[in-house]
């Protein structure tokens, strides 16, 4: 007994390690040889249709047995009790489990982040900082509405985050290095359409905003930073990114002289709570428009207020615009308010 155990055990440890190939030509050549020897013993499932002996091989090799086919001749009961059954559970056995691990193993994958995404115009949000970052990812899907409309894509170092967190919401990958061109593919840089970089250390997240432009400079990058000079660095070299730098000690100052700020720039920030701060581009079309018109019409419709004009990239900023200032098509309109205006009425400006 203990020698047939141990030679079942061989049997199962080879089996075991086979390659996909082999598995299925195993399985080929027992349906070959399966139908041979049903046809020689003049079984009519294997001179009938292909598609009742295919019937006939499941239910019998799998001992289901529903009785509407059963064998008819000595020979075939000898192939059936010899052949398709045993060799039959050992071939399915193993094609089923090959199969059930391999969905396995790519659900995995993508959980822990090691599968290729094929995310397009998506938000790819690179670095991982705790809480922080989940705060990040919370506030984009809150302003999107629903997942599928944010397109989020997150790329963490496999030093950070060992799965995704936010597995139902977003994308996920896992990287070495952010500036490694074989890792950074799966998470589709090049076909981002904004790229929101925040790692723990500057200097990285100067590399990493320097090397997502040179992947993809038509896309929207920002990069945060602890250090001013470090952003103003980088504009010098990739004029378009967007530095994004951290206001803490201004608005510890701004605080301490003036009680109360920072709530009220905390509360334009959060799309959770109260007025928040958003904005609108201009659209084509629109003729010739005022910062007065545009004003009062956000006021009284909207119960909004315009409190910025942006005619030329983050740069040209103007906050507080005079209210005889044009405002022309492609200008961008910042302006506080309960909720994100969608449909906003251009023809009555």
């Amino acid at each position: 007994m203990p020698l047939v155990t141990r030679l079942v055990r061989r049997l199962f440890s080879q089996l075991a390690g086979l390659s996909w190939q082999s598995v299925l030509v195993a399985l080929a050549g027992y349906i070959l040889i399966s139908f041979l020897g049903l046809y020689w013993a003049q079984e009519p499932v294997a001179h009938s249709s292909p598609v009742l002996f295919w019937y006939f091989l499941i239910v019998t090799s799998s001992t289901v047995g529903y009785g509407d086919y059963s064998a008819t001749t000595a020979a075939g009961m000898w192939v059936i009790s010899c052949w398709v059954i045993p060799f039959g559970l050992m071939i399915w056995g193993m094609v089923v489990g090959r199969t059930a691990a391999a969905i396995i193993q790519y659900f995995q994958r993508s959980l822990k982040g090691m599968s290729q995404l094929h995310h397009s115009d998506h938000t790819l949000v690179i670095g991982y900082n705790g809480p922080r970052t989940l705060q990040l990812l919370r506030l984009l899907l809150r302003e999107a509405g629903s997942p599928e409309k944010a397109n989020i894509v997150l790329c963490a170092h496999v030093d950070k985050l060992d799965s995704n967190p936010l597995p139902e919401q977003i994308g996920f990958v896992r990287v070495s290095s952010f500036n490694n061109d074989a890792e950074m593919i799966r998470a589709n840089v090049g076909e981002a359409a904004t790229i929101l970089i925040d790692t723990p250390l500057d200097d990285t997240t100067l590399t990493t905003a320097m090397f997502c432009y040179q992947q993809n400079s038509g896309a929207r990058i920002l990069a945060y930073f602890n250090d001013d000079a470090i952003g103003r660095l980088l504009k010098g070299h990739c004029p378009s990114v967007e530095c994004v730098p951290s206001v803490s000690v201004e608005m510890l100052a701004k605080a301490a002289a003036d009680p109360g700020s920072s709530a009220l720039h905390h509360e334009l920030l959060s799309v959770d709570k109260g007025m928040t701060q958003y904005s609108v581009e201009v659209p084509l079309g629109v003729g010739t428009v005022y910062v007065s018109d545009l004003f009062l019409l956000f006021k009284e419709r909207y119960h909004a207020t315009v409190i910025a004009l942006q005619a030329d990239g983050p740069e040209s900023l103007l906050i507080n615009p005079a209210m005889e200032l044009v405002i022309n098509s492609g200008d961008r309109i910042h302006y506080i308010a309960d909720e994100r205006i969608d449909h906003f009425d251009w023809s009555t400006c």
